[in-house]
């Protein structure tokens, strides 16, 4: 879990920050602003309209992952980073064909994939599901 708390600033964009932070579904107790986020996979995703604002910038500005005290930038931008490369690990295991499917099957965690040439299938775990699942926004239905 993630926490952003964004306290008081002369910035120019201090305001917006806060309607921003509300609109994110955070929640502002008249001194600090407070964003949580349980799902870390789509941080870096989620809080680029707060880095447009430059809100990581700020002194009063901090951040919290597990309960312990992080940089505010460093921890979402790494996170983002490992997602990207456990996805690219994904694709090379399964080689070229993951560019090309024309059939994908879900059973589990096991993904199916065939085209013309080739057909295989993919058994993923722990953080390499979940980056696969978000990289390809595969709902479950």
């Amino acid at each position: 879990m993630y926490t952003l708390v964004v306290g008081p600033s002369r910035s120019p964009n201090y305001k917006r920050a806060i309607d921003t932070i509300i609109e994110m579904g955070g929640f502002f107790n008249g001194k600090n602003a407070t964003l949580v986020i349980q799902e870390e996979m789509t941080a870096y995703e989620r809080l680029f309209p707060l880095f447009r604002l430059n809100v990581f910038n700020w002194i009063n500005t901090t951040a919290y992952y597990k309960g312990k005290r992080v940089d505010p930038y460093r921890l979402v931008f790494l996170a983002n980073l490992n997602r990207k490369n456990y996805f690219h690990e994904v694709k090379k295991q399964i080689g070229k064909a993951s560019t090309v499917f024309t059939y994908f099957k879900r059973e589990g965690n096991t993904f199916y994939f065939r085209n013309k040439d080739l057909e295989f299938s993919k058994t993923l775990k722990g953080k390499e599901l979940y980056n696969f699942v978000d990289q390809f926004d595969i709902n479950d239905k």
